[in-house]
């Protein structure tokens, strides 16, 4: 009997600890069912938000721009508060999900540093075309008076105002090309718009600013071209440049006790271009001397309508193509039509000479 009631005993204890060990495989089991289940909820928010990061796009202004940077940091911020609570479902067997994790974190931080840099550049292009908007209505409002004839009296600070403007506009010209190559990097920058109305202006205002300059340039800037006292210095050495009562230039030598109608260096023009008679063409030969003759006067830099510009300024217009001129008025329209060459090519043109190369000329011709 009592062989019978330890036999009873080790069966209940048997199968209390069989029942225990039941509860312990079914808790187990319903942990790990629990844990798996936290998995794939954890992998089902990571597929949804790298869906939603890569579905974003940068926006165009830096305010939206800014909005999608603190928008990005609390979900970074939401993703380091999940992070600590997926620590504890990372084992051997969820390596997905690590990797996953990692790829969305990953993901996070390039599309930050992406939002940074295109808010960077953004405000760097905003900053470019306000800085250039402004300083173009700057100088747009200081041409305002460029609609009224130039005057000679106040030819020196007009001249040097035209030159500033210039000056400004090759910067606005810099900050508009720097916003324009800075955009056309940047496709969610969206100012095609006003680069091209600023573009417009610029152009606008840079040809104002060359046609002042031509108008200016224009004027005579010496006292008194007429009296052509300063021609005196366009003779070679030895040479001294005279006048007749009607005022027509000859040129004495007093060593050699010579006079002679035509300036020394008109003289060597002619015997250098002599050696072109052997050309056998007549209409080939004439056209090369022709040339030769420009090129000497430096009209070959002069442009019609530069030459106009000249003409009007000193009243000779269409409508008075029969006017005679004296040779007082000559010198000084040829001195405005230098001067305005002399602007441009100020290695090639030597005002006096060519004023009186010039005169020489036409008056050999006419």
């Amino acid at each position: 009997q009592e062989r019978v009631l330890v036999i009873a005993e080790l069966s209940r204890r048997w199968t209390e600890l069989q029942n225990r060990m039941l509860n312990l495989a079914s808790a187990k089991s319903k942990k790990e069912e629990e844990m798996l289940r936290e998995v794939d909820a954890f992998l089902d928010y990571i597929r949804d938000k790298r869906k939603h990061v890569e579905s974003q796009d940068i926006h165009n202004s830096v305010t939206e721009i800014g909005q999608q940077i603190l928008q990005h940091s609390k979900f970074r911020t939401e993703l380091k508060r999940k992070e600590e609570k997926m620590e504890r479902l990372l084992t051997d067997s969820t390596d997905q999900l690590r990797l996953e994790w990692k790829k969305l974190k990953d993901l996070a931080d390039q599309w930050d540093t992406q939002l940074r840099e295109a808010e960077e550049a953004t405000k760097l292009v905003d900053d470019a075309i306000h800085e250039a908007e402004g300083r173009l209505g700057e100088l747009e409002t200081a041409s305002t008076e460029w609609n009224l004839p130039p005057t000679l009296d106040t030819a020196g600070a007009e001249r040097e105002e035209v030159e500033s403007t210039m000056s400004g506009l090759n910067h606005v010209e810099e900050l508009v090309l720097a916003a324009k190559m800075q955009s056309d990097s940047r496709p969610h920058i969206n100012v095609g718009d006003k680069l091209a109305t600023l573009e417009k202006r610029l152009t606008a205002l840079k040809e104002s600013a060359v046609h002042r300059r031509e108008q200016l340039s224009s004027l005579v800037v010496q006292v008194d071209p007429g009296n052509q006292e300063f021609l005196k210095d366009a003779v070679p050495a030895g040479w001294e440049r005279c006048l007749t009562e009607e005022n027509i230039p000859y040129y004495s030598h007093h060593e050699q006790e010579t006079t002679a109608w035509d300036h020394p260096e008109f003289t060597s023009m002619f015997e250098n271009i002599a050696v072109m008679n052997t050309v056998k063409y007549c209409a080939y030969r004439v056209a090369l001397k022709l040339r030769k003759v420009q090129q000497k006067l430096c009209l070959d830099l002069l442009d019609i309508e530069s030459a106009v510009v000249c003409f009007e300024s000193h009243g000779l217009t269409f409508d008075k193509h029969d006017l005679s001129v004296a040779v007082p008025e000559i010198v000084t329209v040829l001195t405005s039509i230098y001067e305005t060459l002399y602007q441009c090519e100020p290695e090639e043109v030597d005002v006096p000479l060519c004023v009186d190369l010039c005169l020489n000329w036409l008056l050999n011709v006419f």
